[in-house]
């Protein structure tokens, strides 16, 4: 009699760790269909989830994410029309708030 090699399967609590989310997370991917597992136990009220390592890792191919950034801005920032840095931009509303409590208090 042959005996097939079964892979172990993995509880909740290790696929969430494998996804690095929470068993609650787990449970929402699998309410809707996005993760699919393998009922054990004999329980009908609370099944006892599990799941394979095939469908963790194709789970993890489906969900990859490649994104490249440009270094560059997107938009073009604008200077307001002056030069200065930003220190010295502050530096000049500060002076020109001085100046207007001054003409204010006169």
């Amino acid at each position: 009699m042959e005996t097939i090699p079964v892979r172990r399967l993995l509880s909740l609590p290790e696929a969430a760790s494998v996804l690095s989310v929470s068993p609650s997370t787990i449970h929402g991917l699998v309410r809707r269909g996005q993760l699919a597992f393998v009922h054990a136990g004999q329980g009908t009220i609370r099944k006892h989830l599990t799941f394979s390592a095939d469908e963790i890792e194709s789970f993890i191919k489906r969900h990859t994410e490649r994104l490249s950034y440009s270094p560059t801005p997107k938009t073009a920032r604008r200077s307001g029309g002056t030069e200065l840095g930003f220190l010295a931009q502050r530096q000049a509303r500060i002076t020109a708030r001085a100046e207007a409590r001054k003409a204010k208090s006169k």
